[in-house]
This record gives C-alpha cells, structure tokens and sequence, in this order.
C-alpha cells in the first residue's frame, strides 16, 4: 500500500520527504507515549533504526 502510494505521488511529480515523514512519525509517537524501541520491536528493528 505504502509504495502504491509513493508510486502514485512520484508520478505526479511529488516525491516523499523522508524528513518530514520522519517529523510526522516523531509527533505521533510522543502524543502516545510511545518510545522508539516499541515500534521498532513491532516491525522487527532495533530503536536505533527507529531513531534514523
């Protein structure tokens, strides 16, 4: 689904900024409380993957 989504944004010229994801992804989490080590152990990788 994620890449429909990327491919679908690229072809209108629209690329994804990883940055502003990252932000995004960050505020989420710290609204839930969530640390970097709890989503990381859900998709398989460790906080400091998370952290990049």
């Amino acid at each position: 689904m994620i890449s429909s989504c990327y491919n679908e944004h690229k072809k209108e010229g629209m690329i994804l900024d990883q940055k502003k994801i990252g932000v995004f992804i960050a505020l989420l989490r710290k609204e839930r409380g969530i640390t970097q080590a709890e989503p990381g152990e859900k998709i398989g990788v460790t906080n400091k993957t998370v952290s990049r």
